[in-house]
């Protein structure tokens, strides 16, 4: 929800380049059904990009890029940048590279391509029906001082597999020069009860090493974590050494979906300003939606090694104007049913009797941060709804009969009187029942303050709890503009802290 490219093109997985002071985003670049091209902006401050042309990749029949492109990655050597990058060829991939001196213009090495599936330790043939084509695919190059080497990482395949190991590996190699490459046996990391385990990347930090790859629920495999069912998304493995072993923790989705949706995928990331940073892009899960680049996130550490991403306020610039600042300032302050509603002192107190009861308090805005804090006396739910119109709107919820945190889509029971039952939040897919965008299970007590953040912008919905990232959804079915309203399900809730702004639309 940062950048989205002009129609007809549209945006998938991409890889991050800074250099003096600009930064370059790539990303595989589709227009209809091919996957021909890389596309290329720039910014300055990650948020506001400027398109630059198209780089042509794929190549004549025959030739070694002649299928659809796979993920890249660029580094510098010398005295000029390389550009690491996969394509499929009729039962194999392979990886080539090109070559630029301005980041804009791309020439191939003539050796290309340079590496394909090889070595004792790596599936080289194709295997029908299980395996049709060879993976060997999504380069991360990085150098390494200990050894004065780069070191590369793909997704591969091991030659044996069985009911209990689909072969799944990240592959290993090593090099000076760039163009030859030592193959090495495969990281060591258990990645052999996921499907796949593609754009896998390496890094360092307080004292740990940390390896990503993104795969996804499918073929018999549901990755089921602590806090989601059936996920799909960007996973990481934790290690004391560079070179392993790496194991899975606990909650080892960094960010993604339950449900089986693909939403957030291909994540990877960057040095800014003395911290990492988290960068991905989001898919949605309907054809015909345009993926766009999501919101960067810093990426944090717990004191057992276990990763979660943060909140940057670097999102705050994107703001046009502050709608309100306090409780006491809102717009409109509309009870919407039976509740009962109060606001005094710089909070405001619903309490619902009953069944559910919401008050509005700002009308007819569409792109929005907003900031609040919210504290459940009694009662099973309290949250929000964005964007309500016609009875209609985007629901985020706090659930403490459930244990989880919830977005969706939801209907008013206007009729009734009765607020914005929980039982009839909707799937993306239509249907009724308790189906939800997405479910967080979370660890919520009675009487403690939370803290809810939301971006909305077009389509999509980001949301955090107390500043960590929970959600990122894509809702084309929710209005484009609607009224934000508060939410209180049988008992009694405190909002404060109230902040709006809204944000520049995207372009």
């Amino acid at each position: 929800m940062i950048y989205r490219p002009k129609m007809p093109r549209k945006l998938w997985d991409s890889w991050l380049f800074e250099w003096d002071g600009i930064f370059h985003l790539f990303y595989i670049e589709i227009v209809g059904s091919d996957f021909d091209t890389i596309g290329h902006a720039v910014s300055e401050d990650l948020l506001h990009w400027t398109d630059r042309p198209s780089i042509p990749f794929k190549g004549k029949p025959g030739e070694w890029n002649e299928g659809s492109t796979c993920t890249g990655m660029v580094v510098r050597y010398e005295d000029r940048f390389c550009m690491f990058i996969g394509a499929n060829r009729t039962d194999r991939q392979v990886v080539g590279v090109y070559f630029s001196e301005d980041l804009d213009n791309w020439t191939p090495f003539e050796g290309n391509p340079i590496l394909e599936p090889t070595g004792q330790y790596y599936l080289t043939e194709p295997v029908s029906p299980q395996f049709p084509k060879v993976d060997w695919r999504d380069p991360f190059v990085a150098y390494r001082q200990e050894d004065q080497h780069y070191h590369m990482l793909l997704f591969a395949r091991k030659p044996e597999w069985n009911h209990a190991d689909t072969g799944t590996v990240i592959a290993h190699l090593k090099s000076q020069d760039l163009l030859h490459w030592s193959i090495m046996p495969p990281v060591d990391a258990e990645v052999g009860s996921f499907y796949h385990a593609e754009v896998p990347e390496l890094f360092e930090m307080k004292g740990r090493y940390y390896l990503l790859f993104c795969t996804c629920s499918m073929y018999g495999v549901k990755l089921n974590t602590p806090s989601r069912f059936d996920t799909t998304g960007t996973y990481y493995m934790v290690g004391e050494s560079i070179d392993g072993p790496f194991a899975l923790p606990d909650e080892y989705m960094l960010i993604g979906a339950g449900g089986g949706k693909m939403t957030s995928y291909v994540g990877r990331t960057i040095s800014y300003q003395g911290e990492r940073i988290f960068y991905h892009h989001v898919q949605g899960d309907v054809h015909g939606l345009q993926g766009t680049w999501g919101i960067p996130k810093k990426i944090g550490a717990e004191a057992d090694g276990s990763l979660f991403l943060e909140y940057m306020p670097l999102m705050e610039k994107l703001e046009t104007g502050l709608i309100c600042g306090a409780s006491e300032n809102v717009p409109s302050f509309d009870v919407m049913d039976l509740g009962d509603w109060q606001r005094d002192d710089g909070v405001i107190v619903g309490k619902a009797e009953v069944v559910g009861s919401s008050c509005r308090i700002v009308r007819d805005v569409s792109d929005l941060h907003l900031d609040c804090r919210v504290k459940c006396l009694t009662g099973a739910q309290v949250g929000l709804v964005l964007r309500s119109a016609d009875g209609n709107g985007v629901r985020i919820s706090l659930n403490f009969e459930r244990q989880q945190m919830e977005i969706g889509m939801a209907r008013k029971d206007a009729k009734c009187q009765l607020g914005w039952g929980a039982d009839i939040v909707q799937a993306l897919a239509g249907g009724g029942g308790s189906l939800y965008r997405d479910v967080c299970q979370c660890d919520l007590q009675h009487g403690q303050e939370y803290r809810i953040r939301c971006f909305t912008r077009d389509e999509h919905f980001e949301v955090y709890l107390d500043d960590r990232w929970i959600f990122t959804a894509v809702l084309p079915e929710a209005n484009k503009q609607g009224d934000v309203e508060l939410v209180v399900e049988r008992g009694e809730a405190v909002f404060s802290d109230l902040r709006l702004a809204r944000i520049e639309p995207l372009p």
